[in-house]
């Protein structure tokens, strides 16, 4: 019975080493990533293209957009590509990605 306390233990203890190595790259990663957060952005930059009355699917319609809300700084890391915006997401992220827009 000892044996499977310590052993517990010793599983708790890897859970939580686990965990706080995985939340202590976290931030490191995005620091480094040169295109941080994009993968939110793009679904959420596509959803205030839909409603705008613009197609979401379309990568020109979502580059105004971008332009149009200041992204400046994102579009010179996708190089002002309408293939760098253009959705592949399926139609239903919009009921997700709608409140937060």
């Amino acid at each position: 019975m000892k044996d499977m306390s310590n052993a517990r233990r010793d599983g708790l203890l890897f859970l939580l080493l686990g965990c706080a190595v995985l939340v202590s790259f976290g931030p490191l990663l995005e620091g480094i990533s040169p295109v941080a957060m994009i993968d939110f952005k793009l679904p959420y930059y596509s959803t205030r293209c839909l409603l705008k009355d613009c197609n979401p699917y379309n990568g020109a319609d979502v580059l105004r957009v971008y332009q149009m809300e200041g992204e400046g700084r994102l579009l010179g890391k996708i190089h002002g590509d309408p293939d760098g915006t253009r959705l592949v997401y399926l139609p239903t992220i919009f009921v997700f990605t709608s409140p937060i827009a």
